[in-house]
């Protein structure tokens, strides 16, 4: 696996949604996706490690949005240069499976053809919600929540009602 090393800078973004990015070179874009994987992985300040996938800036370059927790980790500022270490993001996902859903996919067949049915990107999200809590017990919640979602619907997913079963869940004693 090759990397890639550089030096970027935040960049502020007139989005209602992402409010700051920085630029990726394209011979980096180039060099670690292709049109059918263009997901990567990515460390700022040789940080934390982060999955990501370049979107174009709108003038012919790319950039990686950030969030907040991205650069409090790693110490990012405005108008401060850091280094970006860049390689092809090998994984099934495009983002780290939680064991818990890994799990929860095992005892339930048919809740993990339903998964395995939807998008990538879909996945990616479902992984990232499970995912994002520090408690195991709140991420096993949430997969077991994600598959009776899909596995009630069908396998399909709508996250507005499944956000609404989310509450439900924390308020009974799952």
């Amino acid at each position: 696996m090759k990397k890639f090393q550089f030096q970027s800078e935040l960049i502020a973004l007139s989005s209602e949604v992402w409010h700051s990015a920085f630029a990726i070179p394209k011979r980096v874009v180039s060099s670690t996706s292709s049109p059918n994987h263009k997901r990567i992985k990515f460390q700022l300040n040789g940080g934390q490690e982060y999955h990501g996938a370049p979107l174009s800036d709108g003038r012919g370059g790319f950039m990686i949005v950030t969030n907040k927790e991205m650069r409090k980790n790693a110490g990012l500022q405005k108008g401060v240069p850091f280094q970006v270490s860049v390689w092809k993001d090998e994984s099934k996902y495009g983002i780290p499976m939680p064991e818990e859903m890994e799990q929860a996919l095992e005892l339930d067949p048919q809740g993990s053809e339903f998964f395995h049915a939807l998008s990538m990107g879909k996945q990616r999200s479902l992984l990232y919600i499970i995912g994002k809590p520090k408690s195991s017990e709140i991420r096993i919640k949430k997969a077991l929540v994600v598959l009776d979602h899909l596995n009630s619907g069908g396998g399909n997913l709508d996250f507005k009602a499944l956000n609404h079963a989310f509450k439900a869940a924390n308020k009974s004693r799952i």
